[in-house]
Formats: structure tokens, sequence, C-alpha cells
């Protein structure tokens, strides 16, 4: 069987995608949601990220055949704009979050509910301590 030209190019450009993919951005939205959510809410967050992840790529699947069929190769080329635009995306207003601890993130997205957390525990402590000293100089 003789392919025509060209007939051979979906399947690698298909395995490069899948594997670059599965490589880059398949598991961010399994791993970003914990880095960067504040603790009072990464569960909601990172059960928020899966169910639109689960949920985006169904429709994907749902689209993508009738996409191929109608349009052919520009499928490929509309998923390629879309891996273009979500790099630049990424690049400029996605923060790195590599090797910073969870308060420093809260500070990169401007939470302040661990500094308030962590000013609560203050009060509380010299709250204990008041009373400490109070009770010492009772007995």
């Amino acid at each position: 069987m003789q392919l025509r030209p060209g007939r051979q190019q979906p399947e690698p450009s298909l395995r490069v995608y899948m594997f670059s993919f599965g490589a880059t951005w398949g598991p961010v939205p399994w791993a970003m949601p914990s880095e960067i959510f504040p603790s009072s809410l990464r569960a909601k967050g990172v059960a928020l990220s899966t169910c639109s992840n689960w949920l985006n790529n169904f429709i994907i699947g749902l689209v993508t055949p009738p996409l191929v069929q109608n349009t052919g190769y520009g499928a490929y080329t509309f998923f390629a704009v879309f891996c273009g635009l979500a790099f630049v995306f990424t690049f400029f207003l996605v923060p790195e979050t590599m090797g910073k601890s969870l308060e420093e993130m809260d500070a990169v997205f401007g939470d302040v509910s661990s500094e308030a957390e962590e000013a609560r525990k203050v009060r509380i402590e010299q709250n204990i301590i008041a009373e400490q000293r109070s009770g010492a100089v009772k007995a």
C-alpha cells in the first residue's frame, strides 16, 4: 500500500504531542494547586482543579473526532496554537513555585490569611503567658 505524501505525519506528530504533554502540562492540574492554595482552601482548590481537568479532558475527547474529520490537519494547528498561547501565558503570568514555602506563596498571591493566623497565635500565647503570671502572683 502506497501512502500519499503527508499521510505519515499525523501519527509521529501525535506521539510527540502526547509525550511532551505528559512530561510538561499533564501533571500541572495535579501538582500546582497543592502549592498555590492556602492551607484553609487547599482541599477545595485541588478538588476543583481535578474536576476541571477531567471535565476539560472529556470535552476535548468529545470535540476532537469531529474536529479532525471536518478540518483535517486544522485540528492539529488549532491545538498547537493553544499550546503556544498557554506557553506565553505561563511564561509571563504564572509565578514560579519551586523552592518556595507555602507562606511565601501566600505572599506571591497577596493572601494575608497566614499572617492573620500567625497574629492570632501570638495573641493566644501572650494571653496564656499573662494568665500564668497573674496566676503565679495570686498563688
